[in-house]
This record gives C-alpha cells, structure tokens and sequence, in this order.
C-alpha cells in the first residue's frame, strides 16, 4: 500500500486557506465599494496561484495514489469512477447553488437566469467549475497518460501548447477554456511526483528567483499584463511550483497527520460551502452596517472555515449530508434498512 505523504495534504490545506482568504477579500471588496488599488494588489496575488496549485496538487496525489493501480484500468472504467467521485456532486450540488443565486438575486455579485442553467455543461455554474473542470482534466491526462506512458517531455509539450493556444482562441465557453488552461499544471504535479528526489534547496532557490521577478513585473505592471496570456501563465507556472517546492522541501518528512494535513484532506467540502456561507454572511455584516474591511475579512475568512469544517464533521454522523459530495454513500442509507 501506498504510503501517505502527508506534506501534498498540507499543500492542499494551503491552497485551499488562499482560496477562502482571496474569496472573503473579494466580497470585501465589493461589498464595501473598496477602491484602494493595495486591494486589487492582494487579491491578483492570490488569483496568480491558488488554483494552478490546486490542480497541481491533484495531479501529485494521482500519480502518487492512483496512477499504478489504474495502469491496467480501461478508460471507460475510469471514467465512470471520476463520474462518480466528480461529475454526480457537480451536479448534485450545482443545481442547488443555481436555485439559491436565482433567487436571491439581489443578493449575489453575479446573477443568473435559466439559460445558465440550460448550459451549466458548457459554462459550470459558479464556483462549482473546478470539480467540473478537473473532471475532464483526470480523464484527458489518464488517457494521454496510457497512450504515451513514459514520454512525460512530449505530454507536457503538449498540455503546454494547449495552455499557450488560449493566445489564439478566445471563447466564453468556460469548459472550452479552462480545459486547454489547467491540463498543464496538473501534469505539472505529475511530473513533480516523478522528479521529487532531484526538488533540493538550490532548485527551489532558483525558483524562487523566478516567481518573484515574475511576480514583481505582474504586480507592478498589472493594468498592462493582465492582457498578456504568455507572461501570465509564466506567473502561474513559477508561483505554483515556488509553493510546491518549498512545501516538499520543509514538510515532506512529516510522518503523521497534523491538524493542517486534515483540513487538506476535506479541501472538496471547503471548497463547495465556503461560498455559500461567505454569500450568507456578507448579508449579515450589509444589514448590520458594518462598514471596517478590519471586521469584513476575519469575520467572513473564519466564519465561513469553521461552518465549512462544521459541515465536514456533522456529514461524518449523518449519511444524508454527505451523499452530495459522496454519492455512493446512498447504499448505505439501504443497507442500514
């Protein structure tokens, strides 16, 4: 059996704290009609990695865990695993989260209406993109993955040059587009797995030499950029390897499950209801008239951590909460009768 390598655990937790963190200071700002360009600063930080990490970090685990027992698993049989890990709690809870934004409208940044839902397979519906997208992602790299196994250098060309023909391809398909965007960053985790012996402290140095330039340059020059799809990914690319290097490097000999390997552990939970509960709370702090972003962030970054991780743990009790994001769990419901 596969050893557990609690530091992607950790990195996991990471990227997901960024997430909830980068959520929370973008209804601040929004909420409170922020302008104060240091914002707009921390927030495009934030968006320059978090999620490049995180398909980074599934690509990791899949080489770590799955990757050698689905070596004789047929593409089909795969598939339908990943329906029903990824594409039945998409749908579960997508509709849901559609219904809430249709009506509370009033209350939400971006407003939807029926024909969002008519095309929640080609655009997914809000923040539920990920788990949709990362579907398709799983089965595009496995079968590229058994089609040219061991010629990692031409399969990483090209997811790169995927990643690079958004230069050329402007869609608002959202499916379309995030499938030639993040395929690359999570063969990136693969690839990582593959090479992790070579990670050491001066490869991460040079890393860190080049996120931070990288870094300077988008920060500095945001307003003219942003627009610049190559120099973006590379700001991608840098920062998300700079984070995983360093986590291997510092915390790859843990050997135990720490409090923050855990919440990395339940980062599909967080994901889904930090949202939900950010959108509530916000609601909360406009009708108390709340106006101090010092109040705004905490209370939106913690409350919605604590009630997501509250979730978690009330779901581990009662079957019912959990079959959204474990479907298969409903056989137990049967089988208890």
């Amino acid at each position: 059996m596969q050893k557990r390598e609690y530091w992607i655990d950790e990195l996991k937790a990471f990227a997901m704290l960024c997430v909830v963190f980068e959520h929370s200071l973008m209804r601040t700002i929004a909420g409170l009609d922020l302008t104060d360009y240091r914002y707009i600063i921390a927030d495009n930080f934030f968006k320059s990695f978090y999620m490049p990490l995180f398909f980074l970090a599934s690509g990791y685990v899949y080489a770590l865990a799955d990757r050698k027992k689905t070596e004789n698993t047929s593409v089909k049989d795969y598939s339908v695993k990943k329906i029903w890990n990824l594409m039945l709690p998409y749908i579960i809870i997508a509709v849901p989260v559609w219904a809430g934004k249709f009506v509370f409208s009033n209350w939400v940044t971006n407003k939807v209406g029926l024909m969002d839902l008519a095309m929640m397979f080609l655009n997914p519906v809000a923040f539920m993109w990920f788990i949709y997208i990362l579907f398709y992602v799983q089965i595009l790299v496995f079968i590229m993955d058994k089609k040219l196994y061991k010629k990692s250098f031409v399969i990483l060309l090209i997811l790169l040059t995927m990643n690079l023909s958004r230069i050329f391809i402007n869609t608002d398909i959202k499916l379309l587009d995030r499938i030639l965007w993040y395929p690359l960053y999570y063969y990136m985790g693969v690839i990582i797995y593959e090479k992790k012996n070579r990670i050491c402290i001066k490869s991460a140095l040079i890393t860190t030499a080049g996120a931070l330039l990288f870094l300077f340059m988008h920060l500095k020059y945001i307003d003219t950029v942003m627009d610049n799809i190559v120099f973006c990914r590379m700001v991608n690319i840098m920062m998300s390897l700079f984070f995983a290097e360093w986590f291997y490097i510092l915390r790859n000999k843990v050997n135990h499950n720490t409090f923050f390997a855990w919440i990395g552990s339940i980062t599909l939970y967080i994901y889904v209801l930090h949202p939900i509960v950010l959108d509530a709370i916000r609601v909360v702090l406009w009708r108390t008239g709340i106006k101090s972003v010092a109040i705004w962030i905490p209370v939106l970054f913690i409350g919605s951590s604590i009630c997501s991780i509250a979730y978690y743990v009330a779901a581990g009790k009662w079957i019912l909460l959990d079959i959204p994001f474990k479907p298969k769990r409903i056989r137990e419901l049967f089988e208890k009768r």
